[in-house]
């Protein structure tokens, strides 16, 4: 946890034991996530799979010594004239078959060159700072270790540029999580008060890098709360994403 920028001490849970943060769950269970890819016998390469987004939803907190079960299901592929994406979910349930928690990963798979540049979004100048990140050079190799996500992308400078990265880039689950715990620190103030936390990858983070995790006024209408990463207001969008708190 501590390596992810998260404080034990929040998710300290009665007794001697601990909640568990709600972004581990999608990375422990990405062996599972391959096995449906692998049993879904999609003609695709996956090799050059992008992380595109992810969400977690939580129906309540959980501790390291429940047991639970969990359940992964390819949930959608959808097929345009440049992208694949692959939308799967991982339903975390009690003994009592109760749904624990929910999450998605949302894969894309280039297929071609867009015919023009995207245009790159901005962040909102009214934005304000939550937090900055500093991310080091071995950070992609650190949280490889860590998480057991060993792609190379995010920690060989060759596999990086034959992927068309300049360099090493941080994996989307490390900066995810990092969210997760900045803004139950400080916004949530309590893990119980997170209910979803939902995020998708505009641009790549390069390693090294400092940057900024921002946000705005909630929505007037669904009461979500926008969060962004990025070098500050007015720049471009690495990560944006949106958090829904419980009263």
């Amino acid at each position: 946890m501590l390596s992810t920028g998260g404080d034990p001490d929040t998710f300290r849970a009665p007794g001697q034991t601990y909640f568990v943060p709600p972004t581990f769950v999608s990375t422990w269970a990405l062996p599972e996530l391959a096995k449906v890819l692998t049993r879904a016998h999609l003609p695709f390469n996956f090799a050059r799979t992008l992380h595109a987004g992810s969400s977690v939803r939580m129906h309540r907190l959980f501790t390291c010594e429940e047991p639970l079960s969990w359940a992964a299901s390819v949930e959608a592929v959808e097929r345009t004239c440049s992208r694949i994406r692959i939308e799967q979910q991982i339903v975390l349930s009690s003994e009592r078959q109760e749904p624990v928690l929910t999450a998605t990963l949302s894969l894309v798979i280039p297929e071609r060159k867009r015919s023009s540049p995207r245009t790159p979004e901005i962040v909102p100048a009214s934005a304000s700072v939550i937090s900055s990140l500093a991310l080091p050079r071995r950070e992609g190799w650190r949280y490889a270790r860590l998480s057991g996500d060993f792609n190379p992308v995010h920690w060989s400078a060759a596999a990086a540029k034959l992927s068309g990265q300049p360099g090493p880039i941080a994996h989307g689950f490390d900066l995810m999580t990092r969210v997760c715990h900045t803004v139950i620190a400080r916004i949530a103030g309590t893990p119980s008060r997170l209910r979803a936390l939902r995020v998708a990858f505009r641009r790549t983070v390069a390693l090294p890098a400092n940057i900024q995790l921002l946000t705005d006024a909630p929505d007037a209408v669904t009461g979500q709360i926008p969060l962004w990463l990025g070098a500050g207001p007015g720049a471009m969008i690495h990560l944006a994403g949106h958090l829904e708190l419980a009263p």
